[in-house]
């Protein structure tokens, strides 16, 4: 089910299985003011679904901006995530760019996210991690 599009995002929620997916959206600095807002309904949307498990395609899009001002966004959306809301895992489909692939892994270990994390090449592994439930350890 849709619970939000415009012509920046489009909020994909699986209520069967709590997850929700998005194509991340392209970054440039024409657009700011529209990806700021649509993250912050990203993280409502988030919060408002009690969502689990977040699934984030970025392999189509498209950063252009500074490092600084990338880190920036990232920054504030994960600690948005961490106080906001109740996600417990987040599957992130990468990019081909191996310098952005750095900065999101330093983004990572520097904000330390108390939700899992994990990183795929395509949506079915991302998504069979994502509802995979974890076996009972034997006492």
């Amino acid at each position: 089910m849709i619970l939000y599009q415009n012509d920046i995002i489009k909020l994909e929620y699986a209520p069967a299985i709590d997850v929700l997916f998005i194509e991340w959206p392209d970054f440039q600095e024409l657009i700011m003011p529209e990806v700021k807002a649509s993250i912050k309904v990203l993280i409502e949307n988030i919060r408002n679904y009690d969502v689990k498990y977040l699934l984030i395609d970025v392999s189509k899009s498209v950063v252009k901006l500074s490092g600084e001002e990338y880190k920036a966004i990232m920054v504030q959306f994960v600690y948005d995530l961490v106080n906001t809301t109740r996600l417990q895992k987040m599957a992130r489909i990468v990019t081909t760019d191996a310098e952005r692939e750095k900065r999101i892994s330093e983004i990572r270990d520097e904000t330390n996210p108390s939700f899992q994390y994990k990183t795929f090449t395509n949506r079915e592994e991302a998504m069979a991690w994502l509802v995979e439930k974890p076996s009972l350890v034997e006492l």
